[in-house]
């Protein structure tokens, strides 16, 4: 199974996403596209109509607030919504997740941006929760993807010590060897966007970072988004 995560990026705001976006996720051959930053707005129906028409049928955005990004889920599967809820520690929390369990394939999926809290206790506070969310799904098998805004390479911050915790306790973080994610406005780069996959999973799944396809930039300086393409092909173990 091909899973893509892309943070779309504040622009959504403004203009729609381009068609050459949903050309160039397609022919990634995903089954499943994850976006986060996402926000709903009329203007994208010509990027989802390029999904469905390539079989990603199921579309499902999680609950809009006002003046808060979202994340939106595009499947080749059904699904059903999942019980869990995130902490009210702000605006910001709910919308940024999207928790789906696919019956076919056999898995469930969480889409997720973890918030830019102004307040560190708050980001901690959201860290602590996601690390036991995550250890609470352990009998399930699981895949979280998106935009963690942290990196597991720096161990004594915030995130990425949670990360660490969680590889201690068996579950894999699938961050590419090579490549970056997010680029800033000096384009200084980072690697921000993960997926964290259970014990049910093959560790031999690969991941990569994709910042151009088919002729369209997911990522630059100044381009649709300052967010690559995290592509991570899972498969079960038996």
């Amino acid at each position: 199974m091909r899973i893509l995560g892309w943070n779309v990026g504040h622009q959504t705001r403004r203009k729609p996403i381009p068609v050459m976006a949903g050309q160039a996720l397609v022919s990634l051959e995903p089954d499943v596209v994850v976006l986060t930053e996402y926000v709903a707005d009329e203007s994208h129906g010509d990027f989802l109509r390029t999904l469905r028409d390539a079989g990603l049928t199921l579309i499902e955005p999680s609950p809009y607030v006002r003046g808060q990004n979202q994340v939106l889920i595009a499947s080749r599967w059904g699904c059903e919504v999942g019980s869990s809820i995130p902490p009210r520690l702000s605006a910001a929390t709910a919308p940024n997740r999207l928790h789906l369990r696919l019956p076919t394939p056999g898995f469930d999926l969480i889409g997720l941006r973890v918030p830019m809290f102004k307040v560190s206790r708050l980001r901690k506070d959201y860290w602590d929760w996601l690390e036991g969310a995550v250890l609470a799904m352990g009998s399930r098998p699981t895949v979280l993807i998106g935009d963690l805004n942290a990196d597991p390479g720096r161990a004594r911050r915030v995130g990425g010590a949670h990360l660490g915790r969680l590889s201690a306790q068996g579950w894999r973080v699938a961050t590419p060897a090579a490549g970056w994610s997010f680029v800033g406005k000096t384009g200084r780069t980072s690697r921000l966007d993960h997926a964290i996959l259970s014990h049910h999973f093959h560790k031999d799944s690969e991941s990569r970072y994709i910042a151009e396809r088919s002729g369209f930039r997911f990522a630059g300086v100044r381009e649709y988004s300052d967010h690559a393409v995290l592509c991570v092909d899972v498969s079960k173990a038996s």
